[in-house]
């Protein structure tokens, strides 16, 4: 099984769990809630990470 076991609502992509949110909140907010689920907010560096 090369796909990961991700938490309920995320999305399993090339060997990563995303969870995706419409919730508006600043960049410090974002990162506290990705620590607080055990994750990392994500960086978009290149068009071609999307």
């Amino acid at each position: 099984d090369s796909y990961p076991h991700c938490p309920e609502q995320w999305i399993a992509y090339r060997g990563s769990c995303y969870s995706f949110s419409k919730e508006k909140k600043d960049w410090h907010s974002s990162q506290e809630s990705c620590w607080a689920q055990g994750a990392h907010l994500l960086v978009i560096s290149d068009t071609s990470e999307m």
